[in-house]
C-alpha cells in the first residue's frame, strides 16, 4: 500500500510571462482554464505553494488554478493547467506542477548560483528549495522553458541577444 500520493508524475514550468501565462483580457469560458471543460482532471493537478520573487509562500500543497497570476498559491498558468489535466487524463496519474516564471525577465534571471543552488535571493534557488520541500528534488519528468522577449530590443530591454548569444545564455 501507499500512502499520502500527491502525484504520479511532476514537472517543471519555467521562464517568463508565457510561462506565467495567467488569465489575461475579458474572462469567458472559452479562456477559463480551471473550467472542466477545459480542464476536465484539474482535481489531479498539484501545486506546492507559488512563484513568489520573495519566498512567501503557503507550505502546502494546493489544486492546481489556471488563471491566477505567479504569486498566488496553486498558480499552474492557463496552458500549464490544461496541459498537467490532459497529461492527469491520458495517464490515469495525478500530476505535480511547479511553475518557477517571473514575466518580463531577461534570461540571466532564471541563472542558478553555483556556489549556492538554493539561494533564495535568486529564481532558481527559490524554485529548488519549493521542489526540495515538496520532495520532489529526484522526481522531475520534464522541464518546459518559455522565454523570449526580455532578450530582444525593445520595452522591456535595450540589449538585443543573437540566437547564438541566447544559446549561450540559455
Amino acid at each position: 500500500t501507499v500512502n499520502n500520493v500527491v502525484a504520479g508524475d511532476a514537472y517543471i514550468i519555467q521562464g517568463q510571462s508565457n510561462a506565467v501565462a495567467n488569465l489575461r483580457g475579458v474572462f469567458s469560458t472559452a479562456n477559463n482554464a480551471d473550467d472542466p471543460s477545459n480542464s476536465p482532471y484539474r482535481n489531479y493537478v498539484r501545486v506546492y505553494g507559488n512563484g513568489s520573487a520573495t519566498s512567501n509562500y503557503t507550505h502546502g500543497w494546493f489544486i492546481g488554478r489556471g488563471n491566477s497570476y505567479y504569486d498566488t498559491d496553486g498558480q499552474t498558468g492557463q496552458w500549464g493547467m490544461r496541459m498537467a489535466s490532459n497529461i492527469a487524463g491520458s495517464k490515469k496519474i495525478p500530476i505535480a506542477l511547479f511553475n518557477g516564471a517571473s514575466p518580463g525577465q531577461r534570461v540571466s534571471y532564471f541563472y542558478r548560483n553555483d556556489a549556492n543552488p538554493t539561494d533564495p535571493s535568486t529564481n532558481y534557488g527559490r524554485l529548488l528549495n519549493r521542489i526540495k520541500e515538496a520532495g520532489f528534488q529526484n522526481n522531475i519528468r520534464g522541464v518546459i522553458w518559455h522565454q523570449g522577449e526580455s532578450d530582444i530590443v525593445g520595452s522591456l530591454s535595450t540589449l538585443q541577444l543573437t540566437t547564438d548569444q541566447y544559446k549561450a545564455a540559455f
